[in-house]
C-alpha cells in the first residue's frame, strides 16, 4: 500500500473500530498507536491499526481502536487524510508521516452499531467523524451542563 498522496485531494470517510467500550458521543482523544504494518491476527491481512486514548469525562482512559485494511486503499487514504487534517497536517502524506500521528489530539464522534458477525450480541463503535480540537482543553476544568468536556 502506498501512503503517498495529497491530503486535500482525498475525501474523508469513516471506518469501523475493533471494540465497543464507550457510549455514543464526541470524545477528545490522543492518538497512542499508529501502526502502518499491522497484520490481522486470524488471517494475516495487512492494514493500519490506530488506537486512541480518551482524555476527558467519565470515559477518560478508555481506548478506541480502528483498523483500516489495505484491500480498500481509497477508504484507507480517506480515513488517514481525515485524521491528518484533524491533527493539523497538510500537503503530502507518506508512510513516514504515520510516525508523526502518536501524541496528536483530535475529537472523534462515535456511533455504536451491531457487529456484522453477530448483530444480536456484539456491538462495535464506529468512528463516524474526526475533527480538530481547537483550543487545548484544561485537564481539571468542569464542562458546563450539557457541554462537551473539552469546551
Amino acid at each position: 500500500m502506498s501512503f503517498d498522496f495529497n491530503i486535500e485531494d482525498v475525501q474523508a470517510a469513516a471506518t469501523q473500530t475493533q471494540r465497543a467500550s464507550v457510549p455514543d458521543g464526541e470524545y477528545l482523544v490522543v492518538i497512542t498507536v499508529a501502526d502502518k504494518d499491522f497484520l490481522t491476527p486470524k488471517n494475516g491481512i495487512p492494514g493500519m491499526s490506530m488506537e486512541y486514548d480518551i482524555q476527558t469525562g467519565p470515559q477518560s482512559g478508555n481506548k478506541i481502536t480502528e483498523l483500516f485494511l489495505y484491500d480498500k486503499p481509497d477508504l484507507v487514504k480517506s480515513k488517514v487524510a481525515q485524521i491528518a487534517v484533524a491533527v493539523g497536517l497538510t500537503g503530502g502524506f507518506t508512510a513516514k508521516d504515520v510516525e508523526k500521528l502518536p501524541g496528536k489530539r483530535m475529537i472523534v464522534t462515535l456511533q455504536t452499531k451491531p457487529a456484522k458477525n453477530d448483530p444480536s450480541k456484539m456491538y462495535q463503535n464506529v468512528v463516524k467523524y474526526t475533527h480538530a480540537t481547537g483550543a487545548a482543553p484544561v485537564a481539571d476544568a468542569k464542562p458546563a451542563a450539557g457541554a462537551m468536556p473539552w469546551r
